[in-house]
């Protein structure tokens, strides 16, 4: 339990409260040794209680619920009642254990980018390369070279994605986790953000709670929205509102875990979270060429598509970003499909022009 837990009436006066937290990795490590002693549940070569230990932080209660759950995945995967347990059963039910925590405001995000989807310019890959290898060895750091001891707080990694919609973020989040193998999982504004007071701060209480020692990514999608900028109190309103920006904080300070944040609106985002950020990155809107190699990245290898397209003309005609050039190929698609044919330039442009009159944007198309 990491919750404090009040004891009282154990005589005239008198009462204390204990605080028991979540042990760190190398008691969780102990905790699921001393676990499978106990059950004697057979568990294969291959499983790194280690590196499980590492990845998920859960109490002793949950790595029960989790063993146990993980030994009826690998019965009804084998169909043998004595099957050992796999690292794919264990990945399976912690999995489910920590949707469990997390149900109602956060949803695990299903990747399919990879790196070779990721057009951006290269100093900003760059930076990507330093997340990544800042979350990789971050064990080693903080714990085997004794930064931990140096350190009170601030050992969290932060980043916030800027630019405008459609230039990536969320991909980008999406991306690092896979190469991370850590699952990534989005908040739901919708369900932490409440009109009554002291609600948000429950709600995002809950987040960094479930969080806390797990080895995930917690992605805050238009963070603007929760980390907006304190204001002047002149209402009761505005002061409530200042308190949940504090709270949030102090979260963030004392979280040690990895949380993205992504917002179209940098400049309303409190400059206070700024300072606290171990990173910002800032995604342009592409230009022609990197237009055109997105244009090339969004076709699948077996979509049937005429060898003629000119990519480059497409891109400097249309000034899209690379989510609406995603839809344009996506449209594009099913107008070929419908007419059982390849893909041809005028399904792209047909497609672009549609994208590029949604978005208010003037350009001279072909006849629609």
């Amino acid at each position: 339990c990491s919750d404090d837990m009040a004891l009282a009436g154990a005589g005239p006066g008198f009462s204390t409260r204990l605080s028991l937290e979540i042990p760190e990795a190398f008691g969780r490590l102990a905790l699921w040794q001393r676990l499978l002693e106990r059950t004697g549940v057979p568990v294969d070569d291959r499983v790194d209680l280690r590196g499980f230990s590492l990845k998920y932080g859960f109490s002793a209660g949950a790595l029960s619920r989790v063993l146990r759950h993980a030994y009826e995945e690998a019965v009804v995967r084998t169909g043998d009642q004595g099957a050992p347990v796999g690292p794919e059963d264990l990945d399976m039910a912690s999995r489910v254990q920590l949707g469990q925590g997390l149900s109602g405001i956060a949803t695990r995000v299903r990747r399919v980018a990879r790196w070779d989807d990721v057009i951006l310019p290269e100093e900003i890959v760059d930076t990507l390369s330093e997340i990544i290898r800042h979350a990789r060895y971050r064990n080693q750091v903080f714990h085997d070279w004794g930064f931990d001891d140096k350190m009170t707080s601030g050992k969290g990694l932060s980043a916030l994605f800027s630019g405008p919609p459609g230039t990536g973020k969320t991909m980008v989040a999406g991306v690092i986790a896979a190469d991370l193998q850590m699952d990534l999982y989005r908040v739901d504004l919708s369900q932490v953000v409440s009109k009554y007071v002291g609600e948000t701060e429950k709600n995002l209480s809950k987040v960094f709670q479930s969080a806390a020692g797990n080895q995930f990514i917690i992605l805050f999608d238009e963070a603007d929205s929760l980390f907006s900028k304190r204001t002047e109190v002149k209402s009761s309103v505005d002061r409530y509102a200042n308190l949940e920006v504090n709270y949030l904080l102090q979260k963030m300070e004392e979280y040690n875990g990895i949380c993205i944040l992504t917002t179209n609106f940098e400049k309303s985002i409190d400059d206070a979270f700024k300072r606290r950020l171990n990173f910002r990155i800032d995604f342009p809107f592409p230009e022609a060429e990197d237009r055109a190699r997105l244009w090339k990245v969004h076709v699948p290898p077996q979509a049937p598509m005429e060898a003629d397209v000119e990519w480059d003309w497409l891109a400097e005609k249309y000034e899209l970003s690379g989510g609406n050039i995603k839809n344009a190929v996506l449209r594009a698609a099913f107008r070929a499909a419908e007419q059982g044919r390849s893909i041809t330039i005028e399904d792209l442009e047909y497609a672009a022009e549609r994208e590029s009159r949604e978005l208010g944007k003037l350009v001279l198309g072909v006849g629609l």
